[in-house]
Formats: structure tokens, sequence, C-alpha cells
């Protein structure tokens, strides 16, 4: 993304970027938001602010409850305001923001539910891609894949908890590309940064050595081409109520 602001136009941008702010709670950030314009020559706009807005939101740029007013993001994006509220649209569809007609467009609060119910759509879905995958990728891809698994089983041998979310994330995105559905890759793509900003600190359903041997298990599973035995285990890490593969 090119963000080319000419030098006397910056105060203006870190203006706008500081009132878009409004914190939800104390201690909650209220530093401008560091992103620029858009390139003008991007072909689709609205998609574009999409990425923009929704990776802000998902990295805590914009904290929830902040208040989004399109005028002030058409500003600070570059863009007209035509583009922003179709974004804001597809934000508040996937969860990410909220709107209340006439009173305020805000970024979402992540509670409970949200949380319960987004871990269980990943996992119904990611478990399906997995079972198409192990049927549908070439040799040459199954190959990729185990040597991301081994590494999700390598962070769970060292303890390292703070790469097992993004070790999983390329893991099951490898497999999402490899089921060869562009139904289902369509749908988690464009709800990916709900996903990740709603699950990002949750703990993981399975601990230590639970789930280090359900990794080991369900890489022999993908190795072995096994699709029920794979998608089980995937939907027990999600903490569906499946009886774990011994």
């Amino acid at each position: 993304m090119q963000t080319n602001v000419k030098r006397g136009e910056r105060r203006r941008y870190d203006d706008t970027a500081s009132r878009l702010l409004v914190p939800a709670a104390p201690g909650a950030m209220s530093d401008p938001i560091p992103f620029g314009p858009i390139d003008e020559h991007t072909a689709d706009l609205a998609s574009a602010v999409y990425d923009v807005i929704g990776s802000a939101i998902r990295d805590n740029k914009l904290v929830p409850g902040a208040r989004l007013r399109d005028v002030e993001l058409a500003e600070w994006l570059g863009v007209s305001r035509t583009p922003v509220r179709e974004a804001l649209l597809r934000l508040e569809r996937i969860g990410l923001v909220e709107m209340v007609a006439g009173r305020f467009t805000r970024v979402s609060v992540v509670t409970p539910e949200m949380v319960s119910e987004t871990l269980e759509y990943m996992g119904y879905q990611v478990a399906a891609a997995t079972r198409m995958a192990v049927h549908r990728m070439p040799d040459e891809a199954l190959a990729e894949t185990l040597i991301l698994a081994d590494r999700i089983v390598a962070i769970l041998a060292a303890n390292a908890w703070d790469e097992l979310y993004d070790a999983c994330s390329e893991f099951y995105g490898a497999l999402t590309l490899a089921s060869g559905n562009g139904i289902l890759q369509a749908v988690l793509l464009e709800a990916a940064p709900a996903f990740e900003r709603n699950l990002r600190d949750v703990p993981v359903t399975l601990k230590d050595k639970a789930l280090l041997r359900s990794f080991k298990a369900l890489r022999i599973a993908v190795a072995a081409r096994d699709g029920d035995t794979a998608e089980t285990l995937v939907r027990h890490q999600h903490g569906i109520d499946v009886r774990p593969v011994d």
C-alpha cells in the first residue's frame, strides 16, 4: 500500500487521526492511527479501504468503542466518503463494526459470546477445508504443509506459546488454499480480520501435552491423507465437542 503524503499535508492527517479514537475505557489506546492515504490509482477503493480499516481494528490501532466518522476516515485515507461507507458496511457484516442509524458507527467490543461463536465457526470451516485439502492437494503442497505442521509440533514441544497463533494461522491457511473450494476461501478471507481480532488472545482449548499429541496425530493424518481423522482432530482443537481420536 502506498502512502504518498505531501510533507505539508502531514499535520492535517495527524490531526484527523487523533480525532478518530474515542477510548471505550480508561487506558484505551489514543495515539494517532499510523496509516495514510490510499494510492489514488487503486482499482477497487472500497476493498482497499476495507483492508486498511479492518487491519487497523485487528491490530488494535482502532480500539473497541472508537467512533468511526466517514468524513474523517475519508479525509485520512484520501478518498471520497462512498468507498468508506461501503467498507464500513462490510466490516459491520463481519462484526468488527457496529452501527446505530443516526447515532454512531464504532468499533465493536469483543464479547465472550463473540469469541465462542468465532471459535466454533472456525472449527467447522477449517475442519471442512482440511478434509478437502488432504484428498486434493498435490504431493508438493502436501510436503510443504507437513513442514508447517512440524513447526507447530516444535513450538508446542518448546512451550513457545507466543508463536503458536501465527504458526497455526499459516498451517490452516495453507490447508484452506489447498482445499480448492473458492467459495470457502472467499468467505474466510473476507472475515479474516474479525477472526484474528476475536481469537488472537484466546487461550487454546487444549493444553500442553494434550495439544501436542493432537497436532502430532493431525500431522500423521494429513500425511496419510486421512480426511476423517484430520477433520475430527481440527474440530476438537477448536473446542467442538467431538470425541478425540486416540
